[in-house]
């Protein structure tokens, strides 16, 4: 009959033990970040309550100084921490707390109600340390981290971060592949220019005052920009130009130019001459000067149309770039007749 009713005791015993492990309340303590002490959970209780008791105030030899922070009286993270951690009740701390300020002038910790501002609080200063309870461990800040866990049945354990399971993704069905080919514009394929000067030909001699000027444009070419020295020329419809330039004396360049539809230009240039008339002048200051049966004649020779030739007295007279001479002309007596022919094209001087 006893052994039923141990047997009764003892199942009795252990579901209110696992019943009260299974409700108890979890809270963490939680350091700064930079503080590395770590111990087994009996020293570290230990180590925290002299902490917080004002009887040591390092955490380690070497380590910061110490800091902790209450959580208001009455709370149920301060009751918790007084009941597992201190081994104290309300009555008994608040009695320890007057012998020490009478004894050496301690007052208990500063109180933090909000957890929020506790956080920063302890994040702020190396050495420091405050109570949680688990619910505000899920946000914690990565200047913080959790020496230990305790629960209101008087348990110490680690804390493990909650893990996250991602929900599964449900498989999708591969979806077709389109392929759209690329439009490949084509580009426009343009003729090529071709710009002809009929007239006049090259190197051209004239001594009229007017030069006309023709010729054809083929191909594809932008309009309105066929230029002859700078000005606008009217083509016809099949191409077709014909203008008139004044020319001044001496040599002047034409310069003929269109552009294409790819705005590339096209040019065409071609000298052309004007002549003057054909000019002899004897230099005065030296002419006719008699040396040892010789006679000095300087000039000059210039105009006229084609080849310019002098002949004095039948003898061939070399004339330079700018047309001007200088020769002696043997004299028989001081009567010797001395006669010059000029000549270029079919124009004579004599």
């Amino acid at each position: 009959m006893l052994n039923k009713y141990r047997w009764f005791i003892v199942f009795i015993i252990v579901f209110l033990s696992a019943t009260n492990r299974l409700y108890a309340t979890e809270f963490g303590l939680v350091v700064n970040q930079q503080n590395s002490y770590s111990d087994h959970f009996g020293k570290m209780k230990n180590k925290v309550r002299k902490i917080f008791l004002r009887q040591n105030k390092k955490w380690s030899s070497r380590g910061n100084r110490a800091k902790s922070y209450c959580r208001g009286q009455g709370s149920v993270e301060q009751n918790t921490f007084n009941h597992v951690i201190l081994n104290m009740s309300n009555a008994k701390l608040k009695k320890y707390w007057m012998v020490r300020r009478q004894r050496y002038g301690e007052s208990p910790p500063q109180e933090i109600k909000s957890s929020r501002v506790v956080s920063r609080l302890v994040a702020k200063s190396a050495g420091a340390f405050a109570v949680l309870k688990k619910s505000d461990l899920k946000n914690l800040s990565k200047k913080l981290r959790v020496l230990f866990m305790f629960s209101s049945n008087g348990r110490l354990y680690a804390y493990q971060k909650p893990t996250i399971i991602k929900p599964v993704e449900p498989i999708k069905k591969p979806q077709p592949v389109i392929v759209h080919k690329p439009i490949i514009k084509k580009e426009k394929q343009y003729k090529a220019v071709i710009l002809e000067l009929e007239q006049p030909p090259s190197d051209y001699i004239t001594n009229n005052k007017n030069l006309e000027v023709k010729g054809i444009v083929s191909g594809d070419w932008e309009a309105g920009t066929l230029m002859l020295n700078g000005k606008k020329l009217t083509v016809k419809d099949n191409g077709q130009f014909k203008t008139i330039l004044k020319l001044n004396r001496g040599d002047t360049k034409l310069k003929l130019r269109v552009q294409n539809m790819l705005g590339e230009i096209i040019e065409v240039s071609r000298w052309v001459t004007r002549s003057q008339n054909l000019k002899l002048a004897l230099d005065q200051r030296g002419a006719l000067t008699v040396k040892k049966g010789q006679v000095r004649i300087d000039g000059k020779l210039q105009g006229g149309i084609g080849r310019i030739s002098l002949k004095i007295n039948n003898q061939k007279v070399k004339l330079n770039q700018r047309g001007l001479f200088s020769v002696w002309i043997p004299v028989q007596s001081s009567q010797t007749k001395i006669s010059l022919l000029a000549q270029a094209g079919s124009e004579k001087i004599q």
